[in-house]
Formats: structure tokens, sequence, C-alpha cells
């Protein structure tokens, strides 16, 4: 099994709808997918409501040790995020992060990849997610705030990286991107200048199908819609990137 975490401290940028996107295109390849959602808010768990587990949520992984050989799961599943999320911040780093990681590696006799959703915040959650996962990215708006942020990000990554050796940066994914804004257009050129090594080759625009089809609780590509044709070769584009990657 490969994990997958989506990490950015600052909210807004596009994380769920591409752990959405990403989760529907691998279980469409045949793929057994299971999401993490670390938000309080339930980003993730309200779009894929459909596939929620009845009993386990991420919140679980947290504080037992889970036996998944004596529960039903699908191809695609989602672990809930919960508000009690937010109780791990007053945890013990070294315990719950351990206890996360085993319970995650665990999910290997039942899934092929392991998506890991993370909230708008650096603490015990997205800690513990660096820490468990293999591979991680960044998807972040091209305004400067943004692009301010991501050194701390990066930082972030570099120092969990020292104890967990496995875990392999991806790349920045520019999100939201507005091409009708010229501001946005300038950062995004002037990105791709400096740091073109660490940037994924594919962007995530600004479309209202995207919306709907969060709302709507299904994949772009079936969004009935004539834009989300575009959005939907553009998604795909991103999902089949990430998928050579991790499999190299």
């Amino acid at each position: 099994m490969k994990s997958i975490a989506v990490a950015n401290q600052k909210g807004g940028v596009g994380k769920t709808n591409t752990v959405f996107h990403l989760a529907h295109y691998l279980q469409s390849q045949g793929h057994r997918v299971c999401v993490l959602d670390h938000d309080p808010q339930e980003n993730s768990t309200i779009s894929l409501h459909p596939f929620k587990h009845k009993q386990i949520k991420t919140f679980d992984f947290y504080i037992d040790d889970i036996d998944f050989a004596e529960t039903e799961l699908n191809e695609l599943v989602l672990f809930s995020g919960s508000p009690d999320l937010l109780n791990l911040e007053k945890m013990e780093l070294k315990e719950v992060g351990e206890r996360f990681k085993r319970n995650v590696k665990n999910l290997e006799q039942c899934f092929d990849f392991c998506l890991m959703d993370t909230g708008p915040m650096l603490g015990v959650k997205l800690t513990s997610v660096l820490f468990a996962a293999d591979f991680v990215y960044i998807p972040m708006e091209m305004e400067v705030y943004s692009i301010r942020g991501l050194s701390m990000m990066i930082q972030t990554i570099n120092n969990i990286k020292k104890v967990n050796k496995n875990l392999t940066f991806l790349g920045v994914l520019p999100s939201r991107f507005n091409r009708r804004n010229d501001r946005q257009v300038a950062h995004y050129q002037e990105f791709c200048s400096k740091h073109k090594n660490i940037l994924i080759p594919h962007t995530i625009v600004e479309r209202t199908s995207y919306g709907d089809a969060l709302e709507q609780c299904v994949p772009v590509w079936k969004v009935k819609r004539s834009s989300a044709r575009t959005a939907a070769k553009e998604i795909k584009g991103f999902a089949e990137y990430i998928l050579k990657k991790v499999e190299e």
C-alpha cells in the first residue's frame, strides 16, 4: 500500500478537491482506496459520505489499535473526520503518532492506496500524517500569502523526513488558479521561473464544475455540464501524474 498525504497549513487551497478526485480516479483504475479525513470541519467527509465507514472514523486511528480484519471494507472507504480531532492537539505527539502509524500500516492488508486529507494548521495531526505517509504534495494558490507560507510547509516536511526516511515530496500543485487574474498569472510565472524543480506540471483551475462535483458527491467527469469536460481532463491529468510518480 502507498500512503499519500495532501498538506498545507492554509485553508481554502483545494486540498479536498484533489483528494476527492484522486480517490475516485484510483478506484476507476481498479485500485482499492481509503481516505482519512483529518479536518475537524469534515470537508472530505461531506463529499465522500456515500463511502463512509459506519463504525471507524479517523480519530479512532489515534486512540486505539484497530483490527481491520474484523470489519467489512469496500473498494473505496472513507474514514470520516469529526470535531474530536481537535482534541489531538492536547495529546502527546509521540504516543498518538506511533499508534496512528501502526494503524495505517495495518491497512496494507485491505487497500492499495491510503489518501490523507489534512486540516489548515500545523500541529499533532499534520505531524502524525507526515510521520506515517510515503508521499506528500502541496496544493497552493498563486497568491502572495500562500507563496510566502510555502517555505514553512516545506521546512515541516524536511523536519519530518529526518524521522520518516520513506517520505517523498511530490511537489507543489498550483490550485484554484484563476487564469483571468493578472496578479495570479504573474505570481504563477514567477513561481515557475524560481521553483520549477518542485512544481507539479499540472494546474487545477478555479472552475464552478468542481464545486458541483463536490456537492453532488460525484467526480467531475460525471457532472452533467459541458464545462465539466475541461475540468475532467485537467484533474485526471493530475491524478495520472501522481499515480505514475508513486509507482516509480
